[in-house]
Order: C-alpha cells, then sequence, then structure tokens
C-alpha cells in the first residue's frame, strides 16, 4: 500500500490552493516534511507561511506562481455553510466552477502535468444507490454538490485536448483538529471534550462515511505518485458509522460515556447511508485508509489536547 512517504515519487514542484484551510494545512506539512519543494496559495495572507503566494486567481497572478511547478492540488473552494441556501447555485458557482477555467487556462500557458480537483461526496444524494460508486450517475440534491459536479466536469472538459491528467477526488466528510464545529462530528467532540451531554436528534441509525484528515491527505499524496493518469474516484472510510456509533465512540474516547440523549426518533425519516465504495481507489491509487472510526477520533483528540501542550 501507498504507506510511507519514502514510497512516494512525488513531482519536483507542487502548488496547492487554499493551504490555509483544514485539509490543505495538513498536506502542506506533510509535503514539507517530505522535502517537496511546494507552492503554498491562498487568497489571504497567513504569518505561518513566509513562502506563501496570495493570489486573485486571475490568469495573469496565477500564470506568475505557476511557472516551473509540476502538479497542483485544487483545495481552495466555497464549502456549504448552515445558513446557506441550499438551492442557491450563485453562492458557490464563481468559487467553485468559474475560476476553474483561468486555472486550467494558466496550468496549460506553464505546462503544468497534472491537477488534482477535491470533489464531494455531496455529488451523490438518497437517490444514489449505497455503497455510492464511479459508475453511478451522481445526483446532488444540494447547490453545493452540484457546484462540485459541474467543476468535475469542467475540468474534463478544459482539459479534454491538452496534456494536463486530471484526478477528481469525491471526499467523504473528512474530520479532524482544524476543522470548524459545525459538521456533526466535529459537534459532538466539542460538547464531548466539554463533558456536554450529546443530542442524537432524528434518526440514530442513519450512516455516514467519515474520513480522518491524515487519511485524505494520504490519498492526495498517492495521487501525486500517479502523475501519468485521470480519472475520478471515491475517498471514503470504506466504513461508514450510524449517527448512534459515532456520538458512543466520540463519549467513549473523550471520557464522557453515556452523556448522550436520543431525540425525536419518532419524527426520524428512513435510514440512509452514504457509504462509498472505495474499491477502485485501493487498486487505482494503491491506497487505502489507516484509521477506523475509533482510531481516528483518538489521534484527533491527541491532536487537539495533548499535541498542543
Amino acid at each position: 500500500m501507498c504507506e510511507s512517504r519514502s514510497n512516494f515519487k512525488l513531482p519536483g514542484k507542487i502548488a496547492i490552493t487554499g493551504v490555509t484551510g483544514f485539509v490543505g494545512s495538513y498536506l502542506y506539512k506533510s509535503l514539507i516534511e517530505a522535502g517537496v519543494n511546494v507552492i503554498p496559495i491562498s487568497r489571504s495572507e497567513s504569518e505561518d507561511l513566509e513562502n506563501l503566494r496570495t493570489t486573485d486567481y486571475s490568469c495573469e497572478s496565477l500564470i506568475s506562481i505557476l511557472q516551473g511547478v509540476d502538479s497542483i492540488v485544487h483545495l481552495a473552494a466555497r464549502t456549504m455553510q448552515s445558513n446557506d441556501d441550499i438551492n442557491n447555485i450563485d453562492t458557490f458557482y464563481k468559487s467553485n466552477v468559474l475560476l476553474l477555467k483561468n486555472i486550467i487556462d494558466s496550468c496549460n500557458v506553464c505546462s503544468v502535468k497534472q491537477v488534482i480537483y477535491s470533489s464531494s461526496r455531496s455529488v451523490y444524494s438518497n437517490a444514489n444507490v449505497s455503497p455510492y460508486s464511479e459508475i453511478q450517475i451522481p445526483l446532488p440534491d444540494n447547490a453545493y454538490g452540484l457546484s462540485k459536479l459541474f467543476g468535475e466536469e469542467y475540468i474534463k472538459m478544459l482539459t479534454k485536448n491538452s496534456s494536463i491528467n486530471h484526478l477528481l477526488l469525491r471526499f467523504a466528510a473528512i474530520y479532524g483538529e482544524g476543522e470548524r464545529d459545525s459538521p456533526i462530528l466535529m459537534k459532538f467532540a466539542k460538547m464531548a471534550g466539554e463533558k456536554n451531554q450529546l443530542n442524537v436528534t432524528g434518526n440514530p441509525y442513519k450512516k455516514l462515511d467519515q474520513l480522518y484528515v491524515k487519511d485524505a491527505v494520504k490519498a492526495i499524496l498517492c495521487a501525486l505518485n500517479k502523475p501519468n493518469i485521470s480519472g475520478t474516484l471515491n475517498i471514503g472510510s470504506g466504513n461508514a458509522s450510524t449517527l448512534l456509533q459515532i456520538a458512543e465512540t466520540i463519549n467513549a474516547v473523550f471520557d464522557n460515556d453515556k452523556n448522550l440523549k436520543i431525540e425525536n426518533i419518532e419524527d426520524a425519516p428512513l435510514t440512509t447511508d452514504s457509504t462509498m465504495d472505495i474499491n477502485l481507489a485501493k487498486e487505482v491509487l494503491n491506497w487505502e485508509p489507516s484509521f477506523d472510526l475509533k482510531s481516528g477520533i483518538e489521534d484527533f483528540k491527541q491532536c487537539r489536547y495533548i499535541d498542543k501542550r
């Protein structure tokens, strides 16, 4: 398996957009530790990154940054927020779709060989059949998922007659230290860390595919190790967990055992399952997750409460 950095034959120079974000910060650290020449890219300044290149994502700006770059990992995106209108594509369209043309055009000018695009499990929905596989027709049920699907198709179109290879990685819900507290696993972790009761609202048997951030980064590293192929790949845990299992596991790891209440189960919809089929990623990238739910949450706790001391 693509397990250790010693196995990687990474490109000479790698650019990362969205490097100050959640996944970007982990990826940047891993690449620097591996001795890779990294070009960190962001819209905003950061005191933590001395060599950060800021951009407005215009072609002029990107071309000046991408000179000599072999691969670019495009993580920058407008994600779904709790107060977003799930049906308003305008919220996501410019950042998640339109700007891709400037990126691909700049990659063509600078002879970048590979684009890795961070897509999402949100391109699927309950209208798809679980486990979700890449051969299914994606059926997103919100504007964010639709924007990521548009992004995938736009990259395919823009690179069709070029020498750029693309890997479109559909990530499950990624958790870990540094992620915002609004996703359900992160919300539970915050509450358990403060010894508060976890409230499981609705159907406790709803299954969610949760991917630890270090496994997401490992998948990107494995993708960087495959610069000569193109395709679309699911990147998930391989084993979705119920909402109740997530809550109970977090309580156990955070020493908040049995401090849990199930609410409004009578009003809950039928059981849903967002499991992603990751067999193609295992085959193509020689990758698989290293963390199951319990070990991922244990490592998350270590990062949050112990490593920061």
